[in-house]
């Protein structure tokens, strides 16, 4: 249960970003959006492979990545609330 309750967030930033990023037609996006993205997508899946995740600057890096993507997820909301507005 205790690992379900961890991964489902993360689960759900991953999901929510990279259909933000790569599937929204409405806004367009940075090459660093998507390249943050990339990045924690391939983050999530070398820690699948071998868990490295005791080493220090493993674990600030994926809180980073973490918080971008939740960063972006934020942002594509407001952008959906500004247009809404403007319309």
């Amino acid at each position: 249960p205790s690992g379900i309750i961890i991964l489902l967030p993360i689960i759900y930033l991953f999901i929510f970003s990279t259909k933000t990023i790569f599937f929204n037609k409405l806004i367009k996006t940075s090459i660093f959006d998507k390249a943050w993205v990339i990045s924690f997508m391939l983050f999530l899946f070398s820690q699948l492979v071998d868990i490295q995740y005791f080493d220090g600057r493993i674990s600030i890096t994926f809180w980073i990545l973490l918080a971008g993507a939740k960063n972006i997820i934020e942002e594509d909301k407001l952008s959906r609330k500004f247009f809404k507005v403007n319309k």
